[in-house]
């Protein structure tokens, strides 16, 4: 017995009746276990600016009454728009072009813009590591002088 999906918009009836949607994926496909699930979308969804910049605008905003409008944003939008994305790409098995593509051809951008944000988020993780490393590389490039590259020349 095949579920009724009368209801549901045209593309999305083609998708969900497909019966390969809920075939089982490829080993490639699936997450070894769920806590490996878990791991990997906390670390794509808590980023760098969660532990060091968001107290900080927090506290410069108004306090706790910033977070009146951020749990507001994060439970009517963030959350649900993660789930939407995450189930799609699990349901297809596919990439997030791939996914909005399948579910509907007038959706493709919003798998466009999810590509695009994704690559931002690359060529900034990238910058902050490169500053990483070349100040790590300095400091141990310093080390049998004593003094460090930026340190302060003045003061002894």
């Amino acid at each position: 017995d095949a579920p009724d999906f009368s209801l549901h918009a045209q593309p999305l009836r083609k998708l969900l009746a497909d019966r390969t949607f809920y075939d089982p994926k490829l080993s490639s496909q699936v997450w070894t276990s769920r806590l490996t699930y878990v791991l990997a979308a906390v670390g794509s969804a808590v980023g760098l600016g969660n532990l060091y910049r968001f107290p900080y605008l927090c506290y410069r905003n108004g306090g706790a009454t910033f977070l009146v409008p951020y749990f507001l944003s994060l439970f009517s939008l963030a959350i649900p728009l993660f789930m939407l994305e995450t189930a799609v790409g699990q349901g297809t098995g596919r990439s997030a072009l791939g996914a909005f593509r399948d579910l509907s051809p007038r959706c493709q951008g919003l798998g466009f813009c999810c590509f695009c944000s994704t690559c931002g988020i690359v060529v900034y993780y990238n910058v902050i590591l490169a500053w990483s490393l070349r100040y790590l590389f300095a400091t141990l490039a310093s080390i049998p002088s004593g003094e460090l590259p930026w340190g302060d020349n003045n003061s002894s």
